[in-house]
């Protein structure tokens, strides 16, 4: 388990007396196994595997150079030679009644950066980097810079990246430039760290931006971004931030001005003088706000809370609400017609009318509401048409309800589909019905309830009992009698299904999981396969006919399902 070697030769003058002291090091050498120095480190328990990982990746490292300290100055000049690349250093430190100051270099002609970070994405790296820095009663200023000459990002190499920074105490400004025949990226910006009263402004401009080729994405390859962004706020932490984002300018299009154009997206954050936040965003694809007492890091844990209340086995409940929460809100967005963006992705669907969201989070009573309304939609050529969703959680009544409609426009008729779910102490009970508008009667009901429970280990069980109902198909009344269905994770017990009409049936019975010895039982008698292809308007199968017979499958959770007669 030897990991370090030292070899130094070395001549020290007046070493009890600081103001004369000489130093003179003209052969330091260190060798660390790396490999060796990380299982050290964690049977110490003073790192994890996965940092282990990383720093026996570097596999050795050597250290060869040279240290003179005379009249409180101290030069250093050396190289670290490691498995993954070597780099040269040199630097002056120097100490006075003021302070003390350090001035020096970083290079490397070439790190396996990726290799170490042990991601394909990144390839290797070469930079010089240069500090002058003066510290005075632990504050720093001074200036740092540095050109990337060489930086290897999903198989494309950058190279003559700058950066310029300058530190005076907490405040900070610096510039970042790349020039590339893909890419022409600026980046400027100053912050002053303060806790809470942290302000930081940004400016950025790119043009030029081509994705495919730099292998961001694989399509689009004539096509270019730029935009504008500017951000100036204040505040330490999303909660507290302040202030004012906006990107403008916004265009990926080919050379001949063909593609996607945006004017701007802007977002703004206030804080109102009733000690409330207020959020808005403005852009053209979506405009909205949001207004009240915001905790961005607790709202989908709060709002998990929230529907545990009536449900409280399927969603498990955190800690007391009434004692921590912080979230009530109101929320309100538009989302806008979206053609060009539509056409352009060859999106499934397109906004013919803008979709409205509206509803409340109201954590510290237990309730939150969510209002969808999509008058008009496009699914290629189909009108989808009256499209909504609300969703009800209410503490008072320990409820939870669902509600949600849609209507497919068809020349043959019109496509009602309507769900409608309500749930309390762990039960949700919930019906769908449907109604095509046609001469002949297609339309019908599908209910089911639902129990949800925790085992004595805390895994979630899950009983289903399918209530009697009736569809017709094409004049032809269904019935769906009783049946219950219990699943426990991955192992599903069916029983009793059975859906029939006169002499037909097709029923179900028995276990479906990943076992193959569980066996889910399905019986048909006279089900016309061809009247089932025909009704759905399913073209594409080879085969037909009427089925009558016991079937046997297996493993349908499996990763190869059996089928047998």
């Amino acid at each position: 388990n030897e990991w370090l070697t030292m070899n130094c030769s070395a001549a020290i003058k007046h070493p009890l007396q600081r103001e004369i002291a000489e130093i003179y090091a003209p052969d330091l050498q260190m060798n660390v196994v790396t490999t060796n120095l990380a299982k050290v480190l964690v049977e110490e328990g003073l790192i994890n595997q996965k940092i282990a990982d990383r720093i026996s990746t570097i596999r050795y490292m050597g250290i060869d150079g040279n240290l003179n300290y005379a009249a409180k100055k101290a030069d250093y000049r050396g190289t670290i030679a490691t498995g993954i690349g070597k780099l040269i250093t040199d630097g002056t430190f120097r100490l006075n009644d003021k302070g003390s100051s350090f001035a020096g270099c970083l290079r490397t002609d070439n790190l396996q950066l990726g290799k170490f970070l042990a991601n394909n994405n990144i390839g290797d790296i070469a930079f010089d980097i240069d500090t002058d820095m003066l510290i005075s009663g632990g504050k720093p200023k001074g200036i740092v810079k540095g050109v990337v000459n060489k930086a290897v990002l999903k198989g494309y190499e950058y190279h003559d990246i700058t950066a310029d920074l300058s530190i005076d105490n907490n405040s900070y400004e610096g510039l970042i430039t790349l020039k590339d025949e893909n890419a022409d990226i600026e980046i400027s910006g100053m912050a002053v760290l303060d806790k809470k009263n942290t302000k930081i402004e940004v400016e950025a401009h790119t043009s030029g931006m081509r994705l495919h080729q730099l292998n961001l994405i694989k399509k689009y390859p004539d096509h270019a971004l730029s935009f504008d962004a500017f951000a100036s706020f204040s505040g330490n932490t999303p909660d507290t931030a302040e202030g004012d984002i906006e990107v403008s300018n916004i265009s990926f299009i080919d050379n001949n001005g063909e593609g996607l154009l945006f004017d701007r997206l802007q977002l703004a954050a206030r804080t109102l003088e009733n000690g409330k936040k207020s959020i808005s965003i403005n852009s053209d694809l979506l405009n909205g706000n949001i207004d009240g007492d915001i905790r961005f890091a607790s709202i989908v844990k709060e709002v998990k809370d929230i529907v545990s209340v009536p449900l409280p086995s399927l969603i498990t409940p955190g800690e007391d609400l009434a004692s921590t929460a912080t979230n009530n809100f109101t929320y309100s967005f538009t989302i806008e017609e979206n053609d060009n963006l539509t056409e352009f992705f060859h999106l499934p669907i397109t906004v013919v009318h803008p979709i409205t969201i509206k509803g409340r989070v109201d954590a510290i009573n237990n309730s939150l509401a969510f209002n969808l309304d999509a008058p008009y939609l496009l699914q290629k050529k189909n009108i989808i048409e009256k499209t909504g969703i609300s969703l009800n959680v209410d503490k008072t009544t320990q409820t939870i309800q669902l509600n949600a409609s849609t209507q497919f426009d068809h020349k043959n008729g019109n496509i009602l589909l309507l769900l409608n779910s309500f749930g309390t102490h762990d039960r949700l009970d919930t019906d769908i019905d449907w109604n095509y508008d046609r001469r002949r009667d297609f339309s019908g009901r599908v209910s089911i309830s639902s129990l949800f429970s925790r085992a004595d280990d805390n895994r979630l069980l899950t009983d289903i009992d399918i209530n009697p109902s009736h569809f017709s198909v094409n004049d032809t009344i269904w019935t769906v009698e009783p049946a219950k269905i219990h699943i426990d994770r991955k192992t599903i017990h069916i029983a009793d299904i059975n859906v029939n009409r006169d002499n037909q049936f097709v029923k179900a019975e028995g276990t479906v999981s990943t076992n193959a010895e569980d066996t889910l039982t399905l019986k048909l008698q006279n089900i016309d396969l061809d009247y089932i292809f025909e009704t759905l308007r399913i073209n594409n199968v080879v085969f037909g006919g009427s089925a009558t017979g016991t079937f046997y499958a297996s493993s349908l959770l499996g990763g190869t399902p059996n089928l047998n007669t």
